[in-house]
């Protein structure tokens, strides 16, 4: 969850993730190696592995999704 206001700062990891977005505002997004992509219910977001991401509330609700990890 990112409440609304709140950022997500930009980070890394060796995991691929996938995220189903469940409920957002208006201004939420995600930022993949730079690029801005809005977050809407029903969205399926992929990331890859070691790519920059980061996540970000501009609305008042806050933001829902479901994050799955290719880790064991």
């Amino acid at each position: 969850m990112v409440k609304g206001g709140e950022v997500a700062r930009s980070h890394r990891h060796t995991a691929n993730a996938l995220r189903l977005v469940l409920d957002t505002g208006e201004r939420a997004y995600t930022i993949v190696e730079g690029k801005k992509i809005p977050m809407e219910p029903g969205d399926v977001l992929l990331t890859p592995n070691w790519y920059w991401h980061g996540h970000s509330n501009g609305g008042p609700s806050n933001a829902y999704w479901m994050d799955f990890l290719d880790v064991p």
